[in-house]
């Protein structure tokens, strides 16, 4: 009788654990369905072994994610994705990160850095160096900071390198010192921007963008190269002075000459700019000469000439230099 008894009273007591787990089920069906996803999930927490709870489980705490996301609470959303897996929540959850962290944050100056560049900086006047010193500011504080992609972080070095570069090259005095670092600059500027265009959707459908850095970022590689094998070959020339002027230049009656050679692959145009100064260190004349600078030919190499006129014989004393590349073409 009491075998009988007990058998009895554990059957009645499944009966109702099982008629509280369906109550709770199709209670907590109803607020999945009617979009109370916060209260759905605490009663499929309960019932997370009954039929398929625990599939509606994963799905509210995915919706509740996404709610979060909407809302930027990305915090919150971290917490309902973690472990999920489950249709691109791990997509949700990169971007989380990228938000607690400083992802989002650098794209976004960028971003705004760039587009004042575009269209903002020339109105307000701003001159070269200065957008140069204000764009490097903003985003080297990113270079000690974490983030969550690790790709981006490269990226963002990357940029930082080459707006420490412009900034260094602006600052030079003389031409032929900043020339190459100018040309190193703006090709790793443009290949960073083009990077973060296409991995990360900056400015997508902005064409004065794409004009600016995008459609010239080939070109820029290419003529960075050549400067350095071009700045090699001036800098090699342009130190070998002569005796009696004590510059790269020989004098000859009331002339001034310099001969250039291009030993370079590469065709370019140069100019040569002398300073005349007076015997006091004013400069009181400027002239500059520009030529074409044909590639060699072979084991053909043409030299160049570069004749300035002393006009002011009496007043002349010694002279100042500096010269310049561009149009470089292969």
């Amino acid at each position: 009788m009491k075998k009988v008894l007990a058998i009895t009273l554990c059957l009645l007591m499944c009966l109702s654990l099982f008629s509280c787990t369906q109550a709770d089920y199709n209670y907590a069906i109803k607020l999945y369905e009617s979009g109370d996803y916060k209260t759905a999930l605490d009663f499929f927490n309960v019932t997370k072994k009954y039929k398929d709870s625990a599939e509606k489980l994963t799905e509210c705490k995915y919706y509740l994610a996404k709610m979060a996301i909407d809302n930027e609470f990305w915090e919150d959303a971290t917490d309902y994705l973690l472990g999920l897996n489950y249709l691109d929540s791990e997509e949700l959850l990169k971007e989380c990160y990228m938000h607690t962290n400083l992802d989002y944050a650098f794209l976004e100056e960028v971003n705004k850095l760039v587009h004042f560049r575009l269209y903002e900086a020339e109105g307000k006047e701003v001159t070269q160096k200065e957008l140069a010193r204000t764009e490097y500011s903003q985003i080297v504080k990113y270079e000690l900071e974490d983030f969550f992609d690790a790709n981006l972080k490269e990226i963002s070095l990357a940029l930082t390198e080459g707006l420490k570069l412009r900034v260094q090259a602006l600052d030079e005095e003389k031409l032929n010192s900043s020339q190459a670092k100018l040309y190193q600059a703006e090709f790793r500027v443009a290949d960073a921007l083009t990077r973060l265009h296409d991995e990360y959707d900056l400015m997508p459908d902005d064409e004065s963008f794409k004009t600016a850095f995008l459609d010239v970022r080939d070109d820029y590689e290419t003529t960075a190269e050549a400067s350095l094998v071009i700045q090699k070959d001036l800098e090699d020339q342009f130190k070998k002075l002569n005796v009696t002027t004590g510059t790269p230049f020989k004098k000859e009656y009331n002339y001034l000459k310099l001969t250039v050679k291009n030993n370079t692959d590469y065709q370019y145009n140069l100019t040569v700019t002398v300073n005349f100064i007076d015997k006091t260190g004013v400069t009181y004349e400027t002239a500059e000469i520009q030529r074409v600078m044909k590639k060699k030919n072979g084991d053909k190499i043409d030299s160049y000439t570069f004749n300035f006129r002393i006009n002011s014989t009496s007043i002349y004393q010694t002279l100042s230099f500096d010269y310049s590349y561009k149009d470089i073409a292969k």
